[in-house]
């Protein structure tokens, strides 16, 4: 899951990359099918990251209920023995790993939401018409937040981390 997830954050990279390419027009004249290129890209990442939440359905809703579970069981378990250390370090743990579910979730969410803010920081308004149709068209793919969903209800991001 993290490799694929890996994966997915260098091609958005590679995206802004391109998209950066953009505003240099002697580089964007060397390749007038720049944009194609961004937007198959664009388009293979959502479907990279609709298969991966495909695959993670499952496991991640588990996941999130079973690590809440067992945190708040150990959260009891620490309140009424103070003393016992062994409750302490098993929280953390549960925490951790919570924890970094969450980061990766969040750091999937905000890269997929840099290509709108790249896409329209380019110099669209020095394009032909066609190209910006094409632009429009993908900051409006661009605009929808794609990130990882835990049994395709919950964001799993910061914020969830945060709630439970």
């Amino acid at each position: 899951m993290y490799s694929t997830g890996i994966h997915v954050m260098k091609a958005i990279n590679t995206i802004n990359d391109l998209i950066k390419v953009l505003d240099d027009k002697e580089a964007a004249n060397q390749c007038e099918n720049i944009l194609i290129i961004i937007h198959k890209k664009h388009s293979q990442i959502i479907n990279i990251l609709s298969t991966l939440n495909e695959i993670i359905y499952s496991i991640s809703l588990v996941q999130l209920f079973t690590s809440t579970f067992m945190f708040l069981v150990l959260f009891t378990s620490a309140r009424t023995q103070p003393m016992e250390i062994v409750f302490y370090l098993f929280m953390l743990c549960v925490v951790s790993q919570l924890f970094l579910l969450c980061a990766f979730g969040e750091v999937i969410f905000s890269k997929t939401q840099d290509i709108f803010t790249e896409l329209y920081l380019t110099k669209w308004y020095d394009m032909n018409l066609n190209n910006q149709r094409a632009i429009l068209m993908m900051m409006q793919m661009a605009k929808a937040p794609y990130g990882l969903k835990a049994g395709g209800m919950f964001d799993i991001n910061m914020y969830t981390f945060i709630q439970v």
